[in-house]
């Protein structure tokens, strides 16, 4: 319901929260575990670090690194940055007008569940909620995706 650009901004926020406290981690090194592509990395972490959600140290040693605080933003704070109003949806068949119980479309009472779940979820889901997991329980997917560690990957071998 949220678009790539939000579903990649997330992948490379939880890959950030399983860092060791006070490290960094090199852009190069992000794009890799989280496949993201570097040019459309480096996007995502000015947005997010306009948005006060993460920190960058220039040189040696330096890299990307969550701001304090950042384990409580809301999701619906993180998805808004790059979706904007978008992510909060009030027609599903996009009539000019915001359509309500009085002035319903087709789709609303059908829809109406639905985004208010979705809208529920990411108001009250923080990003620790969804960072509290190792990266290896993502399964064989992150692994494709190369978001696991290599210490993880060790750990999977044994």
């Amino acid at each position: 319901m949220f678009s790539a650009t939000s579903g990649y901004a997330l992948r490379l926020l939880v890959c950030l929260a399983h860092l060791p406290a006070g490290s960094c981690l090199p852009g190069h090194e992000l794009a890799r575990r989280t496949q993201v592509p570097e040019n459309y990395l480096a996007k995502l972490l000015l947005a997010l670090g306009k948005a006060g959600i993460v920190a960058a140290t220039r040189g040696s040693g330096g890299g990307y690194r969550l701001q304090p605080g950042a384990l409580e933003v809301p999701l619906v704070n993180i998805v808004e940055t790059f979706d904007g109003t978008r992510v909060r949806p009030s027609c599903l068949l996009g009539r000019e007008h915001p359509c309500s119980d009085e002035d319903p479309c087709p789709a609303h009472f059908a829809w109406r569940d639905v985004r208010e779940a979705y809208l529920e979820f990411l108001e009250t889901t923080k990003l620790a909620d969804i960072a509290q997991y190792p990266l290896r329980e993502f399964g064989s997917k992150a692994k494709s995706l190369g978001v696991l560690s290599e210490t993880s990957e060790k750990a999977e071998s044994s």
